[in-house]
């Protein structure tokens, strides 16, 4: 829900700021820290009003749109949105799914069906041998 603002899609800028701040506190201070937080939302708005996303469309993937974006830089030659781009960056690399861990479990239920005295020191082993074992046919 707060990563909305990543497709362009959230029309209300009130909303696209508070989600930029409440993901900004998240990643504290990991990603950022926390007297950065005024200054990524100064991006945000620079971003927003200087017509950057106006000459870059989003069509397709977003990621593609956002390192244009992140690439864009100053007079100077320095990166136009510093901070910004952390913030996207760390989203973008996020997983989407849950196939992971939906597979985790899949494999856990094989293992355990019918085997209830496995101690968890056995049951990854036979995990780790499922894993890196090639089957005979």
């Amino acid at each position: 829900m707060h990563t909305k603002f990543l497709a362009l899609k959230c029309e209300n800028a009130e909303h696209e700021v508070r989600s930029l701040q409440y993901i900004a506190g998240q990643l504290q201070p990991q990603v950022i820290c926390g007297d950065q937080v005024s200054s990524l939302i100064d991006e945000w708005n620079m971003l927003k009003c200087n017509g950057d996303r106006g000459t870059l469309h989003l069509e397709g993937r977003v990621d593609v749109y956002w390192t244009k974006v992140l690439c864009l830089k100053t007079t100077n030659g320095e990166l136009k949105y510093p901070l910004l781009s952390k913030i996207i960056k760390a989203l973008l690399c996020l997983p989407h799914g849950n196939a992971d861990a939906e597979r985790g479990f899949s494999e856990n239920k094989n293992l355990l069906d019918g085997r209830n005295t496995l101690s968890i020191a056995s049951i990854n082993g036979m995990t780790q041998l499922r894993r890196h074992s090639t089957p005979t046919c």
